[in-house]
């Protein structure tokens, strides 16, 4: 999945994220991007989750975004963003199947790491 996102984020300057949702067949249903400071993850989360609450086709969203700081570790404030984005997508009845988070050279998966 993650083939999907990198070419998108992965060598960045800006911060950017995305939030993809995908339907009962994992097709790509749904793309929001957002550009700009590091409040992006908490813009993508309000804005885009809304769209996707209007489609009765998505069931499974991925949220994705980067570190221009080249470091792919997921900070503090990532942590809790996957948290509560988590807990959106399930009051509306969508499965976050993945965080990803994008650095130069590398890339972090929450679900791979055990975190949702």
């Amino acid at each position: 999945m993650a083939d999907l996102f990198a070419p998108y984020l992965a060598r960045r300057s800006e911060e950017a994220a995305i939030l993809a949702g995908f339907d009962h067949v994992g097709r790509l249903v749904h793309w929001s991007e957002c550009h700009g400071s590091n409040a992006t993850s908490v813009h993508i989360g309000r804005s885009a989750l809304r769209t996707m609450m209007a489609r009765a086709s998505i069931v499974t969203a991925i949220v994705a975004h980067n570190h221009p700081s080249g470091q792919a570790r997921p900070s503090p404030a990532d942590l809790a963003f996957t948290r509560d984005m988590a807990a959106m997508c399930r009051f509306c009845g969508i499965h976050l199947y993945d965080h990803l988070i994008f650095a130069a050279h590398e890339w972090y998966s929450f679900r791979r790491e055990g975190l949702i």
